[in-house]
């Protein structure tokens, strides 16, 4: 890398007396010009930190001025795991002109040696990682130090833990640590590896469900040795913001090149977003548009939360907490709920696109969990901010179950409530109108029952506040996961002309009763795996109805593993199932766009519309 790692001694001498640095502080190099940002930067070595660099705006008083607030901090960890960070100095210098106070280690000496596959290095390595914590634990004393030169000029309290290629993997391992200052993860070329790989005992894929703020991985394409893994580390978070960027730059990152070229420019950019807050940046990570100034890179994203209204209720339309005391609740790892079982009050959770997005579609999810509870996490809450970002609102359907097993001791519940569970069938042709439930008498179960009567409020009580929530009541549907699709089945096949939905869309969610395709039918989209038990048998007998009865269906079959498959993307051809459902709902109108009041445009879906004066 071309640099101009130190001043010659006039210059640093004249350097140090216009700073006028504090004592503290035992040398200041320039690295290029000072970066490209408002601020031009220098890197200190401070006294009361040894065997760190801190690369920070020159004039700090100047640059907290003009930024309207105390500077945020960034950790760096170095690539190779390294105890200097000469390969980024331009890099880190960068940042920093923006506004930043970046830290990195930096040692005159290596250490013992080692390689990437010997565990006593790695674990070295690792704890030189966690040990840039103590480069906050020194800001935290400083920004309250009077005479200090980062008194009231830091915020310790903001922190962005970043690294390059095995520097990733420390700024991951402090990510999974829980710190609460720290409020964001800057990975640049890595990701965890996978077992079997050589560094499987720096971090487990499973320590990615530890994380508890927003990630992004910033990777050199397809020929960066680091891709595979970062894109599978992309696949498998699914609780806490993530963006998958590419350039391809290879592993070398665009590093050498002046101010550390387009990844100082787009990591700066993500700094800005995560932690100072620039909205304008949610173009490029929430919207995935790099636009002009990125030109080249290709951004995939996923968790973000683009609603602009979130509230609950009853389905009565009563404000109402989604869980209460008959819910028994399961929390994942970043303290959002994960499951909900015993329900006996039904619930709503409603997600609201920002106006400006909104297409006028509305999604009421009934998710899965074989009437016992409801798999909220992974079915309504990840397909919710997936959907707001395209404009389509969504209601999270908290319907009611079966109770829970009593206690030893407890009075057993009543038979009728039963758990459904389906028969040992093996193709479509035995089954009795695209019945999957074990009882093929036809009699309705009540469970199922209670469970159709919340979703058909539920569809109500939307159409009744659509002008409210900026809603085209003629673009209402349902989308059912497992359980959840024979809710949703039940429900219209019990609709009446105020509460038929207008499309229903069903993934690996059979019919748990006889079905009778009614004339008016909405518009169906199937999605399941070939090798899915008794499921695939049951979708491709209820796909068989929708078509003899003349109704609009579609069905995707998927032959890339077994069971279902959930909203996130699993990196084989059913992780593609939501861009087929938005396409389909696409196609057929749901979505097409239109100015308040004036009509739905090209391909307007036809549907009953909710009785005049209804109100649930």
């Amino acid at each position: 890398m071309k640099t101009n790692p130190i001043l010659s001694l006039t210059a640093g001498l004249l350097l140090l007396c216009q700073l006028s640095l504090p004592a503290q502080t035992v040398s200041v190099k320039s690295i290029e010009d000072g970066g490209t940002g408002p601020y031009k930067a220098v890197m200190t070595v401070e006294k009361a930190l040894p065997g760190f660099a801190v690369y920070r705006p020159a004039d700090m008083q100047a640059a907290v001025k003009a930024e309207g607030r105390a500077l945020p901090v960034v950790i760096f960890g170095n690539g190779g795991c390294a105890v200097n960070s000469r390969g980024s100095y331009s890099f880190l210098e960068e940042i920093a002109s923006h506004g930043y106070v970046v830290a990195a280690i930096e040692r005159e000496q290596a250490g013992p040696g080692g390689n990437m596959f010997d565990p006593e290095f790695v674990a070295r390595q690792k704890a030189d990682g966690l040990s840039l914590i103590d480069v906050v634990e020194y800001l935290e004393k400083e920004c309250v130090r009077t005479g200090s030169v980062f008194y009231k000029r830091v915020d310790p309290a903001c922190v962005s833990a970043a690294g390059y290629s095995c520097g990733g993997l420390q700024a991951l391992a402090l990510g999974v640590g829980g710190d609460e200052r720290i409020k964001s993860l800057t990975i640049l070329s890595s990701g965890i590896t996978n077992p079997g790989d050589g560094l499987a005992g720096f971090l487990l894929k499973e320590d990615l469900a530890k994380l508890k703020v927003p990630v992004g991985y910033f990777i050199g394409g397809e020929s960066d040795i680091a891709y595979p893994n970062g894109l599978d580390d992309y696949r498998r978070i699914n609780h806490v913001p993530v963006v998958f960027a590419n350039y391809d730059a290879g592993h070398g990152e665009t590093f050498a090149q002046p101010h550390g070229g387009t990844f100082a420019r787009m990591a700066t950019a993500w700094l800005d977003y995560t932690l100072k807050g620039k909205e304008e940046n949610a173009r490029i990570f929430r919207d995935c548009e790099p636009g002009e100034a990125f030109g080249g890179w290709r951004i995939e994203c996923k968790n973000f939360n683009f609603a602009s209204r979130v509230f609950t209720m009853d389905t009565d339309g009563r404000e109402a907490p989604l869980v209460n005391a008959s819910d028994r609740v399961t929390y994942n790892a970043a303290g959002g709920i994960q499951g909900i079982s015993g329900t006996r009050e039904a619930a709503i959770k409603v997600f609201l696109p920002a106006p400006e997005k909104s297409t006028g579609a509305a999604v009421i999810i009934c998710a899965g969990g074989g009437m016992m509870f409801h798999s909220w996490g992974n079915d309504v809450e990840s397909m919710a901010s997936w959907l707001n970002q395209r404009g389509v609102a969504v209601i999270g359907l908290k319907y009611r179950v079966n109770a829970p097993q009593p206690s030893q001791g407890q009075a057993r519940r009543p038979a009728s409530s039963a758990p459904l569970s389906l028969p040992d069938i093996t193709g479509f042709d035995k089954l009795n109108q695209a019945n999957c439930n074990p009882d093929q008498s036809g009699t309705s179960h009540p469970a199922l029952d209670e469970a159709a009567e919340d979703a058909l409020k539920t569809v109500r009580l939307v159409r009744a506040h659509a002008e409210e929530w900026g809603i085209d009541p003629q673009r209402v549907g349902f989308l059912g996961y497992s359980a959840g699709g024979g809710v949703a089945l039940a429900a219209m096949l019990r609709a009446d002309a105020a509460t038929m939905p207008n499309f229903l869309a069903s993934c690996y969610g059979p019919s748990l009763e006889n079905v009778t395709v009614p004339e008016n039918a909405p518009k169906l989209f199937i999605a399941v795996r070939a090798v899915h038990g008794n499921v695939a048998a049951g979708m491709l007998a209820l796909f068989l109805e929708w078509k003899k009865a003349g109704a609009n269906a579609e069905m995707h079959v998927y032959d890339d593993g077994n069971g279902g498959f959930g909203p996130v993307d699993t990196g084989t051809s059913s992780g593609l199932w939501r861009e087929s459902f938005f396409r389909w709902m696409q196609t057929n109108g749901f979505t097409t766009k239109r100015a308040p009041g004036g009509p739905a445009g090209p391909g307007r879906p036809t549907g009953p519309r909710p009785a005049p004066g209804q109100r649930p």
